[in-house]
């Protein structure tokens, strides 16, 4: 659990704990800004309570329930699409109490692996001063961003996202461990090195099995499935697996933070074995050999040739008895001397560094004339373009370099992608807009930004999924800030600028709307991963079509971060909008009529959870009058009708009752609440990941 250590304000709740596990565990990380299960951790108290607490009418009232997933897809690095599961409300319910419940032992059993280098050592705490220290730091980040005002969400509840709610080791993080201390002296220790994958782990994992790691025994697992040991923490621990994933014992569901975990029960038991198998061979850890194992990636050091590949063999033997094939299209082992370095992500970095030094030679030069035009010595002031943003050549070259690592190196692409966007930044600089003799300095200045907007866009567009798009988001987001900041100087400063100054602010942001528009464009059939760049246009001047927005709703009938995207775009605009409004709503209730799925009621399938529920609480539905009814009503209906078929009077409808009480997909956020959001992720980010680790 995240414990508040001193007195901070707010945070000192009765269900804190159980939030702060919400918060973090059972949620992917690709989801967009403006959902969160927000209405499950309101009502914590009131569904707690409904919730049997003798273990009998627990599992027959709620627990044996199996609920559906809702799966979405995003892109992997070389080609295909890898799927991702939002987990149904009543299943982030279910692992809440299974970790109310099991925590310890959870994180007891995870010890005995001496190879895993993410292991899970405790919960986790946030004290005052680092509460303290995180609001001075969102501060900072919001005035480098330009955002002011008052925003819905709190200081506290942005804190909550700061941390995992369990501690890892110190080296958690994949580049921090092949950067350690220890990794680099082994690497130069041991003479042999090779790495291993496990082939599509987490559908490979059979739900069953990860009794069998948790009692050391298949067959002694297999009597596990009796009622009498139903509900320990060996049986749970499948059991919860298969009710959060339409009772599928194939495969568990990829996303949460909380299935990861579990899901290492299996390799810890591994880890224990094939350690002790190589003990009973003469061979040692720490002597003969060392296995830094992160998540299903193994990487192996061994003093002989011989040890290595007996080391391979046991791991492979022991990852069998679980149904876990290894990887080996792409194995090799090698002998010192090894680079153990990611090229394509060093040849970035160089390239960058190369980029990013030539901009401060400039900005230098740059410091120079800024003195002499602060003495008022204007004869002697003047601005080039190289000053500010190097050529419009610099930027296209950076862009065809950067291509060409990611050809070269094809399953780094997002990675390279990502550690671009995170690493570039682009200002306005002011004095190129004060009126200064001749101006086709200026002109070249304004050619050379927009080729950089364009070639930022087009990097982003190679690999758009939600990580980068935040990333670009982030981009822009400063950049935009410098543009109000100059307008709002132009507006009240007594100096000379440019003639239209304002104008070709407008023109800068238009472009910006523009470059967006396009990736929608290109990526229309596939919005999901990319929904936030709809809602972030939104607060932009422009306008998207209506005939565009009704282009992303006919081939995105069913997507529900598409359908909440569009919904929250067109919201107080209806006048504008409104065959886009007819639109949605007719998708919606399409959706609702027609949906095919075999739970006993279509409300215990996620898809059909989420997109009923929430558009329930759509504003614009409330006054939308469809054949004398409002869309509200209508949807309500549909509801009342599932409901029903869960019995009215059972522990499992109330439940559901107080899990529908409010939207998940926040539809009363306003600008400053996205903008908000956005500088916690790049918080959170420098916390939990880095640039290496995607």
């Amino acid at each position: 659990m995240i414990k508040i250590q001193g007195n901070a304000v707010n945070m000192n709740n009765k269900y804190l704990k159980q939030e702060c596990f919400l918060t973090t565990e059972v949620l992917p990380s690709e989801l967009p800004n403006f959902f969160s299960n927000h209405p499950i951790k309101s009502n914590l108290e009131e569904l707690i309570n409904l919730i049997p607490t003798d273990s009998k009418n627990f599992n027959k009232k709620f627990n044996d329930k199996h609920t559906i997933p809702l799966n979405f897809e995003i892109p992997k690095n070389i080609g295909g699409l890898r799927t991702i599961s939002l987990m149904h409300p009543s299943a982030q319910l279910k692992f809440m109490f299974y970790i109310m419940k099991y925590e310890y032992l959870l994180i007891n059993f995870l010890q005995k692996s001496k190879f895993n280098v993410r292991k899970v050592q405790k919960t986790n705490t946030i004290t005052h001063n680092e509460s303290k220290a995180l609001d001075k730091e969102r501060l900072k980040i919001e005035q480098d961003f330009g955002i002011t005002g008052d925003s819905s969400i709190t200081n506290e509840e942005l804190d909550r996202l700061f941390k995992k709610y369990f501690t890892y080791n110190k080296h958690h993080k994949l580049s921090g461990i092949i950067k350690s201390p220890s990794f680099h002296r082994d690497s130069l220790k041991y003479r042999f090195f090779s790495k291993l994958d496990i082939q599509n782990f987490f559908g490979s994992i059979y739900t069953h099995s990860i009794t069998w790691a948790i009692v050391g025994d298949k067959h002694v697992g297999k009597g596990y499935s009796s009622q009498h040991l139903k509900n320990t923490f060996a049986a749970q621990s499948d059991i919860i697996q298969q009710k959060s994933n339409d009772n599928e014992t194939n495969g568990i569901i990829i996303g949460p933070e909380i299935n990861r975990i579990i899901a290492d029960i299996i390799l810890t038991h591994c880890d224990y074995i094939i350690e002790k198998n190589l003990n009973q061979q003469g061979i040692n850890f720490n002597k003969d050999y060392k296995i830094y194992r992160y998540v299903d990636d193994y990487y192996i050091f061994s003093k002989t040739y011989e040890h290595l590949e007996i080391i391979e063999k046991e791991i492979s033997k022991e990852l069998l008895n679980f149904n876990l094939k290894l990887n080996l299209e792409k194995h090799q082992i090698k002998e010192q001397p090894f680079s153990l370095s990611d090229t394509p992500i060093v040849q970035l970095k160089q390239t960058l560094n190369i980029f990013s030094n030539n901009r401060e030679i400039n900005l230098l030069k740059l410091s120079k004339n800024n003195n002499l035009y602060c003495r008022g010595d204007g004869l002697s002031y003047e601005i080039s373009v190289n000053q500010i943003l190097l050529k419009e050549s610099a930027w296209i070259q950076l862009y065809e370099v950067i291509r060409n690592i990611i050809i070269s190196s094809p399953s780094s692409k997002k990675r390279i992608v990502l550690y671009f966007l995170k690493y570039i930044s682009l200002e306005i600089y002011i004095p190129s807009f004060i009126k200064r003799g001749g101006n086709s300095y200026f002109f070249r200045n304004l050619r050379t930004i927009y080729t950089a907007l364009d070639q930022i866009t087009n990097i982003y567009s190679i690999h758009p999924d939600s990580d980068t798009t935040e990333a670009y988001i982030n981009t822009i987001m400063k950049f935009r800030a410098s543009l109000s900041n100059l307008k709002s100087i132009i507006t009240n400063s007594g100096e000379e600028f440019i003639e239209n100054s304002v104008n070709y602010i407008s023109d800068m942001e238009n472009r910006i709307f523009e470059n967006i528009y396009r990736i929608l464009k290109n990526n229309s059939d596939r919005i999901n991963n990319i929904s936030d760049l709809i809602v972030y246009l939104k607060f932009f001047e422009q306008k998207i079509s209506t005939q565009f927005l009704c282009q992303l709703l006919e081939k995105n009938q069913e997507d529900y971060f598409t359908l909440c995207a569009v919904g929250y775009y067109i919201i107080e605009d209806v006048r504008r909008y409104r065959v886009v409004l007819d639109h949605l709503y007719k998708s919606v209730s399409s959706f609702v009529k027609n949906y095919q799925t075999h739970t006993n009621s279509h409300l215990e399938d996620a898809k059909y959870f989420y997109i009923l529920n929430d558009f329930i609480y759509y504003p614009e539905f409330q006054t939308l009058e469809i054949k004398n009814k409002s869309a509200k009503d209508i949807l309500q209906e549909f509801k009342d009708k599932e409901l029903d078929k869960l019995g009215r009077d059972s522990t499992y409808y109330k439940i559901f009752k107080q899990l529908m009480n409010q939207s998940y997909y926040n539809w009363d956020l306003k600008q400053i609440d996205f903008e908000k959001l956005q500088i916690q992720k790049i918080i959170t980010d420098k916390n939990n990941l880095s640039f290496d680790d995607y």
